[in-house]
């Protein structure tokens, strides 16, 4: 399968990259900080609070090694399934704990006050989600805006405009407290909006297909 496309799932090279910033919404803004944390202190010496025996193994814990080695595990799984013949969105499921780990490392420290949490990427990750909000409900509102143009689309409008609404409303808060300069209330509005959607408007929106997308369907 890495090698050929005999089972018709080959796709694009940056195929993934899409698929990997949509599962870690809403920390997916907060990515490229965390990578680069993580290899700028490649080399930062076993010292300090986060440093210490480990009671797993007896020895001594070294941060820096651990980052590094979530990057390289993450780095590794992406480009091996990136160049492969036959991709499916499930294949890079593997390096989301190593991700997860690198990011909750990078927010706690903003939160903790080890690292600088700046301007930047919180309110990059309050309007993003803010405009995925907006989009979601106009995407609800396309089949009686526009039904010309969803007249062949299976979009579950109930679901969208549910979703839509979770997403908008947890990004404003989020620019609220972004523009007050209250990183913890960033997080919790960007956190809110996402669970409620995945929580309420994903299983609607599942069965609204399996119940109206038939088999004949998918084939036309």
């Amino acid at each position: 399968r890495f090698l050929t496309t005999e089972h018709k799932r080959d796709q694009p090279f940056w195929f993934f990259f899409p698929v990997l910033m949509g599962l870690l919404l809403p920390w997916t803004f907060f990515l490229p900080l965390s990578l680069w944390d993580a290899w700028k202190r490649r080399h930062e010496p076993t010292a300090g609070p986060e440093a210490g025996p480990d009671p797993a193994t007896g020895g001594s814990r070294n941060p820096a090694s651990a980052r590094l080695f979530l990057v390289i595990w993450a780095t590794l799984i992406f480009l091996f399934f990136s160049l492969s013949g036959s991709k499916l969105p499930p294949y890079i499921l593997p390096i989301l704990p190593a991700l997860a780990l690198l990011l909750g490392d990078t927010l706690s420290g903003m939160i903790e006050g080890r690292l600088a949490p700046g301007r930047l990427f919180p309110g990059l990750a309050a309007w993003g989600i803010t405009a995925m909000g907006a989009a979601a409900l106009l995407a609800a509102l396309g089949p009686w805006v526009v039904p010309d143009l969803f007249r062949n689309v299976p979009v579950a409008s109930s679901s969208f405009f549910i979703g839509g609404a979770a997403i908008l409303a947890g990004g404003i808060v989020a620019v609220c407290r972004w523009r007050r300069g209250d990183f913890v209330g960033t997080l919790s509005g960007l956190w809110i909006g996402i669970a409620l959607a995945e929580a309420i408007a994903v299983p609607l929106y599942m069965n609204d297909w399996a119940t109206k997308v038939t088999a004949k369907d998918l084939a036309i």
